[in-house]
């Protein structure tokens, strides 16, 4: 049996899609491609994920709940974010959707730094680096991304909506996976 050395950023972006992708078949190369990842990644993070108990052992179907579990409790102790200096960059936790359609804050944009944002904001650093060009064709990764970052970073009321948000949203998928 291998040793678990712990979860890994990119293993959380990776059970996301996962999630999104509900009962769409896929390959490990499929995943890589779309998160801009090698596929000796997204083997390691299934494996971890796996030892972890978030995946079955056929490392395809995520344990919705406790991966609900995972984030809610565990998630902005393990990778947490500190707000940087003022960048561009693409908008994220409370200043992009779904939160800044449910929320008025006036804090300043939180974004995750890159030349293609159009928003001045506080830096977040992403919490794996390739998920910048992963969101360009995938806006459903993108909100599940930015709440996320909303657990990671924001405060009480806005962690607790960012959660029933994507509780909502990966068990709704899993509901769209029994229909079928």
């Amino acid at each position: 049996m291998r040793k678990h050395n712990g979860m890994r950023p990119q293993d959380v972006v990776i059970l996301l899609k996962i999630v999104i992708l509900g009962d769409t078949p896929w390959r490990y190369s499929d995943i890589a491609q779309s998160l801009h990842i090698s596929q000796s990644e997204v083997a390691e993070a299934l494996n971890r994920s796996k030892q972890a108990r978030l995946v079955d052992s056929s490392k395809k179907r995520v344990f919705r709940a406790s991966f609900i579990e995972f984030l809610t409790y565990g998630l902005k102790y393990v990778f947490p974010a500190q707000p940087g200096a003022l960048v561009r960059g693409i908008p994220t936790a409370h200043s992009a959707r779904p939160l800044s359609e449910m929320l008025v804050s006036d804090r300043d944009a939180f974004v995750w730094p890159s030349a293609v944002g159009n928003v001045r904001g506080q830096a977040i650093i992403p919490l794996y680096p390739s998920i910048i060009k992963a969101i360009r064709k995938d806006p459903q990764l993108y909100e599940m991304l930015a709440l996320l970052d909303a657990v990671r970073i924001g405060h009480a009321r806005e962690q607790k909506i960012a959660i029933e948000e994507l509780s909502k949203r990966i068990r709704e998928n899993a509901y769209a996976e029994q229909k079928h």
